[in-house]
């Protein structure tokens, strides 16, 4: 299985999951560290396909997969945020 689809099925683990709103929200938090981490990781090999411009349509393609997932995992952990006892104290 590919990093990419590790990471997309662990989103997906955590978020349906049967914890709490906090274990949830620190679950995909860390997932989404990882995702950005492998993004900087993904972007210093680039140069290596400069020179391919089929290499370079698919790497672009990839990363923009990637900044997506980034942003709905993000998405998530903030629902859950929002959905604590905590923040429906506040917010009440």
């Amino acid at each position: 299985m590919s990093p990419i689809a590790q990471l997309e099925k662990a989103a997906r683990a955590a978020w349906c999951s049967d914890g709490s709103p906090e274990e949830k929200q620190a679950k995909l938090r860390e997932i989404h560290g990882t995702v950005e981490r492998y993004l900087v990781k993904y972007d210093a090999g680039r140069k290596r396909v400069e020179n391919d411009p089929w290499a370079v349509r698919t790497y672009d393609r990839l990363r923009g997969y990637l900044v997506h997932l980034a942003a709905d995992v993000q998405d998530l952990s903030l629902q859950c945020e929002r959905s604590t006892p905590a923040a429906i104290k506040k917010a009440a």
